[in-house]
């Protein structure tokens, strides 16, 4: 079962060039897959109910256009993999012509929320979703990623009550921004990222002090990339890491 669900792009969401921003499309993406599942209802607090959550491990996303405010973007999202200790949750973004300008894919285990431990996905899960498409938006096989131990650049953030979900823990879509923040001035001031992947290992806090630390890792034909990780302040814990690439503004057609 696939489901779709229009936005039109707010100021809100948008940048210093009225396009939308990652952690905008992020936001849009996730706001899509809770609406899908609280159609089929299996939201959050009906999972609760089974003694059940979802926890996002990964997320990668691909941008080949950011679109201007006013316009009106659809995402269709649907779940695969709904078996075993993790599913896969698949996204593409389109724009008023039906062009796909971003696409994401993400795996997410499932928890026993009482023993806080990894639980096998009940057979009802995948019978509420229907027929599940296999297809991937981006056939990626989540290959592991390690933490940077050193970077470049640096900067610091406290978890604030604005930065907290439903869980009372930092939305997923806060780390993007956080990741994005320790890139060079150089770079965010003339280039747009074209890929972002995170890798979530802790819940962020309210209160909690974050480093955010980036280091170049090496470019390719899409333009610079960088490798980041996000740490408790004081015991170094690491919360996310991932990379992100970049490509010239202009070459989104901005």
């Amino acid at each position: 079962m696939r489901y779709r669900h229009s936005y039109e792009i707010r100021r809100r969401d948008t940048g210093r060039d009225e396009c939308l921003t990652p952690d905008a499309l992020y936001d849009y993406l996730q706001e899509t897959a809770i609406l899908h599942s609280d159609s089929v209802d299996l939201g959050a607090n009906s999972l609760a109910g089974h003694g059940l959550a979802w926890i996002l491990n990964r997320v990668i996303v691909h941008v080949d256009r950011y679109p201007r405010r006013r316009e009106v973007v659809t995402i269709e999202t649907w779940a695969n993999n709904l078996r075993g200790l993790y599913a896969i949750r698949e996204w593409r973004a389109l724009d008023e012509s039906g062009v796909v300008f971003a696409c994401a894919t993400s795996r997410w285990f499932l928890i026993n929320i009482e023993k806080r431990k990894p639980a096998r996905i009940p057979g009802f899960i995948a019978e509420a979703y229907g027929e599940i498409p296999e297809d991937r938006a981006i056939d990626d096989p989540f290959d592991r990623v390690s933490p940077i131990e050193t970077g470049e650049t640096t900067k610091s953030f406290h978890v604030r009550l604005s930065d907290l979900d439903t869980n009372q823990h930092a939305n997923s879509s806060r780390y993007i921004d956080w990741a994005i923040e320790a890139v060079p001035l150089s770079i965010l001031e003339s280039h747009n990222p074209c890929m972002i992947d995170v890798g979530y290992k802790q819940e962020g806090l309210l209160g909690d002090g974050l480093v955010s630390t980036s280091a170049r890792a090496n470019d390719d034909e899409d333009g610079p990339a960088f490798d980041h990780v996000i740490r408790r302040e004081g015991s170094g814990e690491v919360l996310a890491m991932g990379r992100t690439r970049w490509r010239q503004a202009a070459e989104f057609g901005l």
